[in-house]
């Protein structure tokens, strides 16, 4: 940066002008670390909201999952009492059980039956012919996880794993027992569609927002093969879950699709937001620095030029209105680091010096203020808790309570009619409710003591109309819109006005809420601010 563009300049300057150069310089490095660490803040802040939500919605995909793999189980189940009960089974009664058990599975390709380790039985028959007579003992893929089933005499979930009738799939394997479980009859298994039982899960699905990866065949879980998705998947920090299965398991991975560093709009818009505070802190810190040099310069060279110094005065203080007071976002870093400079160099410079020093701990005490009301004005939505009931005329309460010595002091009187319970986040809603007073309070009439009614009515689409109602100056309705604007105030600094934040921090709060916000007024004559709120029960017949 050349700051002699900015008419900074080192040259001719002492020790004492060195100062408030390098303490700009301090100030932006101390604004420099804070804004790293809201943005570091935000961004953990943002990644753990991205995990919760990936994790709600692989549970999801879990959950059917185990669904879609224990139905078929409970089928088996039922065959296997069947022959069980019989101690035997004939094709017929198998073909007429199987087709009852089978009817609308549309992931279940076939159910076999074996006699010992030799297919017997297949239903439906038809594409399956290759099946029958096949030995599990010449398939050494299948035959291990057979012989697992009858030593456990468990059922075992076995694939994805090529099919002797050709495509891959998951079998589900049962052994039975008969003549009071001494005897081994065969296996009853269930062979399921890969790709209809995935899709069964909302795996196939477009819509979808994350991107999912399955590993664990044969239900070997985290130690298993990846046979859906990317194994490169596992690699990038995904959230977990494990679908159990009879015996085993698998693990399920995901990550948002586009992974975890795609840029969030709200994430963007925060740093955008971030850096614009910090090059007008940067423009304020060196701005003030050169401020308080040139005084200094300009005290020395020309003595008791009054003129020349009111007219430097007046320059400087439209530079600080603008700087200051429009476009406020310098943080309590600044006036911290100017009074340690007054508390060091008091006395060493002259007396107008001194007086500049506190000019810059004033000025940083406003800025301090506005930093907060505009972190106050952008978490209205990312950082509002969940909304709740909240009766309203306990929270006005509880506010007046806290406003009583200062109301009696300057003579107000507040009126408050019944008020109804109202679905609000309640940190925001006082925030509202203080800032309408604040401002009746603000902008009453002198020639008349202040009175302030606050009411609600019902309105139309299950929602409250209040009204916060004073006998104040009053607003002329061609800026009925504009005084919601942020940084917009009908009044000069000096005047009691604030910093053209309370009434936009208003109406987003409202808009947060589900309502509107506007006001009624004519110069003289007070002004009614109307926003509406939503009523509990009409909240969840809109969520439901």
């Amino acid at each position: 940066m050349n700051f002699q563009s900015f008419g900074f300049s080192w040259v001719g300057t002492g020790r004492r002008h060195v100062l408030p150069w390098l303490a700009a310089c301090v100030v932006c490095l101390l604004c420099g670390a804070a804004l790293l660490h809201v943005d570091r803040v935000e961004r953990q802040r943002w990644r753990e909201a991205e995990r919760l939500r990936a994790m709600v919605q692989l549970d999801t995909i879990r959950s059917r999952l185990e669904a879609g793999l224990y139905d078929p189980l409970l089928r088996i189940r039922g065959m296997a009492a069947q022959i069980i009960a019989r101690g035997d089974i004939t094709q017929a009664e198998f073909d007429r059980a199987a087709e009852y058990l089978l009817r609308g599975h549309r992931n279940v390709r076939n159910m076999v039956v074996s006699r010992g380790m030799v297919i017997a039985m297949s239903y439906p028959l038809a594409g399956n012919e290759s099946v029958i007579g096949v030995d599990y003992r010449s398939i050494p893929a299948q035959y291990a996880l057979v012989v697992k089933a009858m030593e456990t005499r468990k059922a075992i979930m076995q694939g994805p794993i090529p099919l002797i009738q050709g495509g891959t799939g998951l079998i589900a394997r049962l052994p039975v027992f008969v003549d009071g479980d001494s005897r081994f009859f065969g296996m009853v298994n269930i062979i399921l569609d890969v790709p209809a039982t995935l899709a069964d899960a909302g795996l196939q699905s477009d819509d979808l927002p994350i991107e999912v990866a399955i590993r664990g065949r044969d239900g070997l879980g985290a130690a298993g093969a990846v046979f859906h998705g990317r194994e490169g998947l596992f690699a990038q920090s995904p959230v977990e879950a494990d679908v159990r299965l009879p015996y085993g398991s698998w693990r399920l991975a995901a990550i948002p699709k586009g992974g975890w560093d795609k840029n969030d709009p709200a994430l963007v818009r925060s740093r955008l937001l971030l850096a614009g505070m910090f090059v007008l802190v940067v423009l304020f810190s060196f701005a003030t620095a050169r401020y308080i040099i040139d005084r200094e310069i300009r005290s020395r060279a020309l003595g008791l030029k009054t003129r020349e110094l009111e007219r430097s005065n007046a320059d400087l203080e439209r530079f600080a209105y603008v700087a200051s007071h429009d476009l406020q976002t310098p943080l309590r870093t600044i006036g911290s680091f100017a009074q340690l400079l007054e508390r060091r160099y008091r006395g060493r410079l002259d007396s107008e010096a001194d007086e500049f020093l506190s000019f810059i701990t004033d000025g940083a005490h406003r800025v301090s203020q506005m930093v907060i009301d505009l972190l106050n004005y952008a978490r209205v939505e990312g950082a509002g808790r969940e909304l709740v009931p909240v009766p309203t005329a306990e929270l006005l309460d509880d506010i007046l309570s806290y406003t009583r010595t200062d109301m009696d002091q300057i003579g107000a009187t507040i009126s408050v009619g019944p008020l109804p319970t109202v679905m609000g986040d309640p940190t925001q809603l006082v925030s509202l409710f203080q800032n309408l007073i604040d401002n009746a309070v603000k902008y009453r009439d002198p020639t008349r003591p202040l009175e302030i009614t606050v009411s609600a009515r019902p309105a139309a689409d299950g929602t409250w109309e209040f009204c916060v109602a004073d006998n104040g100056i009053g607003i002329d309705p061609q800026y009925s819109e504009k005084i919601f604007e942020f940084f917009q105030r009908l009044h000069p600094p000096g005047t009691g006005s604030g910093a053209g934040v309370g009434l936009a921090l208003c109406r987003r709060i409202v808009h947060r809420l589900g309502g509107d916000i506007r006001v009624e007024s004519s110069l003289g004559q007070g002004a009614r601010f109307l926003f509406t709120l939503l009523d509990p029960a009409e909240a969840a017949r809109r969520a439901g």
